[in-house]
C-alpha cells in the first residue's frame, strides 16, 4: 500500500465517524513497522478542533480513528 491510498483511508475513516463531507489534510504522517500513523486536521476549520489521529493497517488497509482532536 502506498501513502496516497492510506491518507485517503484514514480521510475516509474520520468523515465517515463524523457524517460529513469536510475534507481533512494530513499534517503528520509515519510509517510504522504494520501501517501508517496519521494526523490530520481540517482543510477549513470552522471553530476549535476537529481532525484526528488514524491508524491505517498495512495488511488491509482497514483504517481506525485513535483518537478525536476536541
Amino acid at each position: 500500500m502506498d501513502s496516497v491510498f492510506a491518507v485517503q483511508q484514514a480521510r475516509d475513516a474520520l468523515a465517515g465517524q463524523y457524517l460529513s463531507d469536510a475534507s481533512y489534510e494530513a499534517v503528520g504522517f509515519h510509517r510504522i513497522e504494520h501501517g501508517f500513523l496519521i494526523s490530520l486536521v481540517p482543510a477549513r476549520p470552522q471553530g476549535l478542533g476537529g481532525g484526528g489521529l488514524v491508524w491505517v493497517d498495512g495488511d488491509n488497509a482497514c483504517a481506525v480513528v485513535v483518537k478525536d482532536y476536541e
